[in-house]
């Protein structure tokens, strides 16, 4: 990844306008905060715009700090109603730990969702998708900053 588009934020959004994919990039050590913070910009993206697809590439994560607890609550969330006419959302998770996470999410999403997926590769995602090639081509940085008013759980325990 270039060192020049790493955020503090723990991950980057991008967009791919030709097939409307978003996509969701953590990187580093992944912590419950930073899948908030990324769910909080996801949904104000999709509100603002929506898409027809939903990436979480995975690839670049050195750790995961997400308990089975944080986990079960994100699949109980209530999903933003644009989500709800995306045809379809992929977690890619080359790690083993990574991928058994997501695993884990889409097996609780089972009863009441069945547009997720997981895979190891962007090649399986782009071969699920049926798209052709993706292209990034619109970065999302405006909304990588937490909105006013969030607390990250650390910031409340100072």
């Amino acid at each position: 990844m270039d060192q020049n588009q790493i955020n503090p934020s723990g991950f980057l959004m991008d967009f791919d306008p030709a097939h409307r994919v978003l996509r969701v990039r953590p990187h580093g050590v992944i912590t419950n905060d930073i899948l908030i913070a990324a769910d909080v910009a996801v949904r104000q993206f999709l509100a603002a715009e929506g898409a027809d697809f939903g990436l979480y590439d995975y690839s670049a994560v050195s750790d995961l700090q997400v308990t089975t607890e944080n986990v079960r609550d994100f699949a109980g969330k209530e999903p933003p109603a644009a989500t709800i006419r995306m045809k379809l959302r992929i977690a890619i998770a080359p790690q083993p730990f990574v991928y058994g996470m997501n695993r884990m999410y889409e097996t609780l999403l089972e009863s009441k969702r069945t547009d997720f997926a997981v895979v190891r590769t962007m090649a399986e995602a782009e071969a699920m998708l049926g798209l052709g090639t993706l292209i990034f081509s619109r970065a999302l940085s405006r909304l990588l900053s937490p909105p006013s008013g969030f607390c990250r759980s650390s910031d409340r325990n100072e």
